[in-house]
């Protein structure tokens, strides 16, 4: 059976310095959420990110994108 986080789930596995999607996508299937790849996840981030709840940063070292939770 294939289980999809929430997005409360996918914001709770985010760095405070910034995730990459693919390192989201593995967090998730150690948690038994096996149905999300990297590439889904970034669409999931783009969503929200577009809803303010996740900002694009940047990070030394590392070429692809990040995304962090915004903090209040």
């Amino acid at each position: 059976m294939i289980t999809i986080p929430g997005d409360n789930e996918i914001i709770s596995r985010l760095s405070i310095a910034g995730s990459t999607p693919d390192s989201v996508a593995s967090l998730l299937r150690c948690a038994g959420y096996n149905g999300m790849t990297g590439k889904a996840i970034r669409q999931r981030l783009i969503k929200l990110e577009k809803e303010n709840a996740v900002e694009k940063v940047r990070r030394p070292g590392i070429r692809s994108a990040c995304w962090a939770p915004i903090t209040k």
